[in-house]
């Protein structure tokens, strides 16, 4: 806040907020309805519209046992976190993006299933910031598999690999 006058980050995590609180006060079908938010006649998740994700293997086996198909991942900073510091032993996003989290935080996404049953006013708040890092992180991400010339073992290798690891999680491999 400067002069009394609300900054764009404040006004976004108020509107995230008001957005989270409707949304815990939506009927029971909210986690399916939001799942499928309409973009034309498919769900954002299988449309064709580019996404950047983190873990998107593990995302892909959940919404698959939804029976939503994950297409068009353009990105996944967990893999280019990998990539580029394959010495760590852990790629989670707080670590890569400098940040840290409450550790109610992880004590509440441990005990529910989605991000949906996370009864927590802070959750938007968190939300904004990660979601807002992440864009961030990617284009750093980015720029930095470029400059080391990782780009092809990024796209063509490990991004695709990512995919059929999650397929064949979903079989049973």
């Amino acid at each position: 806040t400067v002069n009394g006058n609300k900054s764009i980050l404040e006004l976004q995590v108020e509107s995230l907020k008001a957005e989270n609180e409707h949304l815990r006060s939506s009927n029971e079908n909210l986690k399916q309805e939001a799942l499928e938010y309409d973009i034309g006649e498919k769900p954002i998740f299988e449309s064709n519209i580019p996404k950047i994700m983190h873990y998107s293997k593990d995302e892909k086996v959940y919404l698959q046992k939804l029976g939503i198909n994950l297409n068009e991942v353009c990105f996944d900073t967990a893999v280019a976190g990998y990539i580029l510091e394959p010495s760590r032993s852990k790629y989670d996003i707080d670590m890569l993006l400098g940040i840290t989290l409450p550790q109610e935080f992880y004590a509440k996404v441990k005990k529910s299933s989605t991000l949906f049953d996370v009864e927590n006013n802070k959750m938007a708040e968190i939300s904004a910031v990660i979601l807002g890092g992440m864009i961030s992180l990617s284009e750093n991400q980015k720029v930095e598999l470029k400059k080391r010339q990782q780009e092809e073992l990024f796209y063509d290798i490990e991004l695709p690999l990512s995919d059929t690891l999650a397929d064949m999680e979903i079989e049973g491999f």
